[in-house]
């Protein structure tokens, strides 16, 4: 189709990994419903503690510091429950950058309970 042309197909390797997820997710329905659970546990928590949350189910939770300082403090918040956050500048993003957390199905109760008290710690 004049869609894909020009365009760099898809790695074979890249391709069976999501032929395998696939699978994976149509023989583990369990999985699905762990993520649901987890990402409603950890976005309901914010949202007690007055933390802006997007109202979506995705399983992402994105934080934008305010200031270099406020940055600074998360960060050794994060670290200090064992948690390793990935800081993304994107362009056309937030200029100032922002951490991105990917919730999975696999993340223990004791994970998502630490990184609640990360984010809303004073």
């Amino acid at each position: 189709s004049a869609l894909m042309t020009g365009q760099t197909p898809v790695p074979w390797p890249l391709a069976a990994a999501a032929c395998e997820a696939i699978e994976i997710l149509k023989t583990t329905p369990g999985l699905r419903s762990a993520l649901a659970q987890n990402t409603a546990h950890v976005k309901n928590a914010l949202r007690a503690a007055k933390f802006p949350v997007v109202d979506s189910p995705a399983p992402i939770i994105q934080v934008i510091p305010q200031t270099a300082a406020s940055l600074k403090r998360l960060k050794a918040r994060l670290l200090a429950q064992g948690i390793y956050p990935s800081f993304i500048r994107y362009p056309g993003g937030p200029a100032s950058g922002y951490f991105r957390f990917a919730l999975s199905s696999e993340h223990t109760r004791d994970q998502l309970d630490r990184l609640v008290q990360a984010l809303t710690a004073k």
